[in-house]
């Protein structure tokens, strides 16, 4: 008997997608909102928890933002199972670091290290793709993101956006932008 598609995740349909990953970001683009706003003199990170339902009591368990280190957190969108293990990951990774060369790991290297990571679960069997996104703030006043690097130039110097309303978001952002240049933390 003869499959249309192989079971593999590393397999391509005939559209050219892996349909793994492609509901991995569904997850995120369905979760609640997350922004990373930088200031002049700080980071902020903003996250919105969406009530799935009326029954549902409201806990630690769904929270938004995460310390990973002295210097470092974190804004979460999309499966919170998903963003627990990855979590737990960084902050070992940050704590080795910490171990081997008495200073606190660069921000770069953790997200290369937690994109290393989720690259893993796309490719091995039994796996499947990681359906979370992260927006990293640290104390240095840097902004960074899984999915892109910004540029100093451009509008998203000062803000990141991902969750269900990411876009209309980042339209009034956009349409806003020049209060943002001299935004304080006061």
């Amino acid at each position: 008997m003869s499959r249309r598609y192989d079971s593999r995740m590393t397999i391509f349909s005939p559209e050219g997608r892996l349909y793994q990953v492609q509901y991995a970001m569904e997850a995120i683009g369905n979760a609640g909102s997350a922004l990373c706003v930088l200031a002049a003199d700080g980071v902020v990170l903003v996250g919105e928890k969406k009530v799935t339902s009326k029954l549902l009591q409201t806990s630690c368990s769904a929270e938004k933002m995460y310390k990973i280190d002295s210097h470092l957190a974190c804004a979460v969108a999309g499966i919170m199972s998903d963003a627990n293990i990855l979590l737990n990951t960084a902050r070992l990774h940050a704590q080795r670091y910490i171990l081997s060369y008495q200073e606190p790991i660069p921000v770069e290297q953790l997200i290369q290290s937690l994109c290393h990571t989720k690259q893993g679960y796309t490719q091995f069997g039994g796996l499947r793709p990681f359906g979370v996104s992260f927006l990293f703030g640290r104390k240095e006043v840097h902004l960074l993101a899984f999915q892109e690097m910004i540029n100093r130039k451009s509008i998203f110097t000062f803000s990141l956006l991902n969750g269900v309303a990411s876009a209309a978001l980042r339209e009034c952002l956009r349409d806003n932008s020049t209060t943002f240049y001299s935004l304080t933390m006061k």
